[in-house]
């Protein structure tokens, strides 16, 4: 499983928006962009990061596994 990466706070980072979302519970507002070609996720003022590798490594045996059992 990818491992998320918390990144430090009041740390700036260079995104672009790709879409606003609230949280199903709370309604807080969840903010969704990439930077370069990684996903960023802010929430309560923090950001996440994935890897772009682990990610795409993920979804790959993800398909694999999917197409082996035959779906």
């Amino acid at each position: 499983m990818v491992k998320a990466k918390l990144l430090p706070e009041k740390r700036l980072v260079m995104s672009f928006h790709q879409a606003t979302s609230s949280h199903p519970e709370n309604g807080e507002e969840i903010d969704i962009s990439i930077a370069g070609c990684v996903p960023v996720i802010t929430y309560k003022d923090r950001m996440v990061t994935w890897d772009i590798q682990e990610l795409i490594s993920e979804a790959v045996e993800l398909i694999n596994v999917d197409i082996e059992d035959g779906k």
